[in-house]
């Protein structure tokens, strides 16, 4: 006894007067103080013991009212006991249609990757929103059994979480090798250069995002690169020219292999996954959870993925069989 961390990486147990004492409380505490929080202090306190700290600015948003945050709060809760916070970056209300209820965003090059968006219009506080719960379903798609404000918030959070299952796709593996191979080329030019070449390629990049209508500004930043390469030149000798040419190639990289495409990597994950436990398409999904095959989960394989993972976060051992299969595949990969 005394070794292991929890969910967060905090060190579970401390050595005091020769006995080893447990320093945090255990997942089902943490999230019983969630669901007991009786004011918004509390609640905001219960979130940042769970690990949302600097994450939780919805709390203190007037658009929602204290239920509607402690809704948000389990769901969140339940999903980061299960799958930790590292996926996400916050909650926040916006302005959208009436028929969406959320949305969560995990494209690399969005800042705002990782931050889930929930509908205003519909979350406002006083507004009545059984309706787009009814019979498990809304907005005119059949979803799990016992949708609620709480499975919204499961069914985003297991969006933010296909970039963990992206990184198992060859694709984004290459990406990534490829990100980190430039990075390690760039580094060992700094190192030959005397950090001039990151200053280049700093440059370089105002001078690609300048529009051309800038002149002035273009052929500034074009003599700025110029000189960098005279001064290496001089300092160096003409034996630096190999590596000038290799830094501007290096440069005017740096966009593409930045990008890294977890949308399309999840995807390929989770159409693999799915077709382990005989679902071939995402119709197929739907007509397992749902009797329909025309069920929100048909749309495409990331709500199918979102649907059975929150089915699953919702109703534990009375989710659907599909998505008991799928969360235990899926768990085999991200909770290693």
């Amino acid at each position: 006894m005394g070794g292991g961390r929890d969910f967060l990486g905090r060190r579970i147990y401390k050595k005091t007067g020769g006995k080893y004492v447990r320093i945090v409380p255990k997942k089902s505490g943490l999230l019983h103080a969630v669901r007991n929080a009786e004011t918004q202090d509390q609640l905001i306190s219960a979130m940042n013991d769970f690990g949302f700290a600097g994450k939780v600015d919805f709390l203190n948003n007037d658009t929602l009212d204290f239920q509607t945050k402690k809704n948000f709060s389990i769901g969140l809760s339940k999903m980061a006991a299960a799958y930790g916070t590292d996926v996400f970056k916050g909650l926040r209300p916006a302005q959208m249609g009436i028929f969406t209820a959320a949305q969560a965003n995990i494209d690399d090059i969005d800042p705002d990757s990782g931050v889930i968006e929930v509908n205003e219009r519909l979350f406002a506080a006083g507004h009545d929103r059984k309706w787009a719960y009814k019979d498990g379903g809304s907005f005119g798609y059949d979803h799990p059994k016992n949708n609620d404000d709480e499975m919204v918030i499961e069914h985003e959070y297991a969006h933010l979480l296909q970039r963990k299952l992206s990184e198992h796709s060859d694709m984004v593996k290459n990406q990534i090798a490829r990100r980190d191979q430039w990075e390690k080329d760039l580094k060992e030019i700094d190192e030959l250069t005397d950090g001039l070449a990151s200053k280049y390629v700093e440059i370089y990049e105002k001078w690609d995002f300048t529009k051309a209508s800038k002149i002035k500004t273009r052929m500034k930043l074009q003599n700025q690169m110029y000189e960098i390469n005279q001064e290496l030149i001089n300092k160096k000798g003409l034996e630096i020219i190999p590596t000038l040419n290799r830094l501007s190639k290096l440069a005017s990289a740096k966009l593409s292999v930045q990008y890294i495409n977890y949308v399309d990597g999840g995807t390929q994950v989770i159409h693999k996954l799915f077709s382990s436990i005989g679902a071939a398409t995402p119709e197929d999904v739907a007509i397992k959870l749902t009797g329909n095959r025309d069920a929100y989960a048909s749309k495409n394989w990331h709500e199918a993925h979102a649907e059975c993972v929150s089915d699953y976060m919702h109703n534990g051992r009375n989710a659907s069989s599909i998505s008991i299969a799928y969360v235990k595949e899926m768990n085999k990969l991200i909770k290693k």
